[in-house]
């Protein structure tokens, strides 16, 4: 499974990518919000997403990716 992790700290990041890829999963990672919707065009299978993040936060993500039909 494609996983995304958003997610600007990075600890928190590094491990949710340790745990899912100890697991066979893909993990693409973006540190912020705008970076996760451009990483969200890999058509993810699963996002994982920071709500409180700086640029664009997670209700901001969803609202993107809900404009992009090929994703949602």
């Amino acid at each position: 499974m494609k996983i995304l992790v958003i997610e600007d700290q990075d600890d928190i990041r590094a491990t949710l990518r340790d745990l899912l890829e100890i697991h066979g999963h893909e993990v693409l990672e973006a540190e912020d919000g705008i970076e996760g919707v451009k990483q969200a065009a890999q058509k993810p299978d699963f996002i994982f997403c920071d709500m409180a993040m700086p640029n664009l936060d997670g209700r901001g993500v969803l609202a993107a990716v809900k404009e992009m039909p090929e994703i949602r």
